[in-house]
């Protein structure tokens, strides 16, 4: 069971795709290449069940952190409880770092005590939420907690890694220890639709009639750029589907919350950590998407999940993902996936320097 308190719908979703086919990797599905890796990284056949199963338990802990981070950006964002002006939360966190205090700001302490009173009688979907999230415990201790172990990780991230000797392998390894992020924006799309496209003008003979996106993401409260005046909502399935209207949808991901708001737009749902499963006994994809997710993967956890993927995909079939690490790559080829393109798309050109995101694409081979 997770480790976090959900609402009976989110429950009734979790049992739902709980019976479906999804079934845990074994030691002996890994070709040659990826075996020889993952003994470098010292999991074999004698302890691969061990692996998977601390895999799991560690993700456990993780998205239950992701699901308090969310909680903390609402609270500091939402003006529907408070008139106090919004904080962004990396402002936040460079805020509660001056000097060395550690101390909460007063800012941040006045719109805690105003959330508390208004999940006691909460006002829309977002705050129901997070009141389930706080009940039966000491919602103002809990939210402090919570503040302070976010706000550590983003002034890592926003600040450390900005002066660290690699700083983009700074902020990856930060990424592969916090909490699992469910956001998801209209700006994730960027690198589907250029994934998309570039496969139209140089795959035209793949035909791409079943497609699953793992990770698909819903935004109840984003770090940044908090949308309130709509419930939360998931993007990528219809933007998917209307780039390739004749294809059938699916969605997989770890969180039962996310399954609950895509229920509606997948044909089908699966709960599945990608790392630790794979779903079996239905047809396979000719296309994977998964933006946004593997950067939270360890090197352990990208290996089996490239090679998970691997096995759902038809053959020929491709994988999109945006995770530019050159381990992607050697995973990728060494599990019978190797990369056949890279690709780079704005997201805020208006930034200085501009916002990019990457694009990626795998083919499925023969497992070697």
């Amino acid at each position: 069971m997770l480790c976090i308190r959900l609402t009976c719908s989110f429950l009734a979703i979790s049992l739902l795709v709980a019976a479906s086919g999804v079934q845990a990797p074994q030691w002996t599905l890994l070709p040659s290449t990826a075996q020889s890796l993952a003994l470098q990284m010292g999991f074999t056949a004698a302890n691969f069940d061990e692996v998977l199963s601390e895999i799991d338990h560690r993700n456990a802990s993780r998205l239950r952190d992701g699901e308090f981070d969310h909680l903390i950006f609402y609270m500091l964002q939402s003006t529907s409880f408070t008139a106090t002006p919004p904080i962004e939360p990396a402002r936040s966190a460079i805020e509660y770092r001056k000097d060395g205090s550690h101390t909460i700001p007063i800012a941040v302490q006045s719109r805690i005590e105003a959330f508390v009173q208004a999940l006691a009688r909460p006002a829309n979907e977002r705050q129901r939420y997070f009141a389930s999230l706080l009940r039966d415990t000491e919602p103002v201790a809990v939210i402090r907690t919570e503040y302070i172990r976010g706000m550590q990780f983003l002034y890592r991230k926003e600040v450390e890694c900005r002066d660290a000797e690699a700083p983009q392998t700074c902020v990856a390894s930060t990424y592969e220890q916090r909490g699992l992020s469910s956001d998801t924006s209209p700006q994730s799309l960027n690198a589907i639709r250029a994934g998309i496209t570039w496969l139209a003008r140089n795959r035209p003979e793949l035909r791409i009639h079943r497609i699953l996106i793992i990770g698909p993401g819903v935004d109840l409260a984003p770090r940044t750029a908090l949308r309130e005046e709509t419930a939360p909502r998931v993007y990528q399935p219809q933007e998917v589907r209307g780039l390739l209207d004749s294809a059938t949808v699916d969605c997989a991901d770890i969180n039962p919350r996310v399954l609950a708001a895509a229920h509606d737009s997948c044909e089908a749902t699966y709960r599945i950590n990608i790392a630790t499963g794979l779903i079996t006994g239905v047809e396979k994809w000719d296309l994977i998407i998964a933006t946004n997710v593997l950067l939270y993967l360890d090197e352990r956890e990208l290996l089996l999940a490239l090679n998970n993927i691997r096995m759902m995909l038809n053959p020929g079939g491709v994988f999109l993902h945006n995770d530019a690490r050159f381990s992607a790559k050697l995973f990728g080829q060494a599990c019978g996936l190797p990369a056949i393109h890279f690709g780079e798309v704005d997201l805020d050109s208006h930034r200085i320097p501009p916002l990019t995101d990457r694009f990626v694409v795998h083919s499925s081979a023969a497992a070697r």
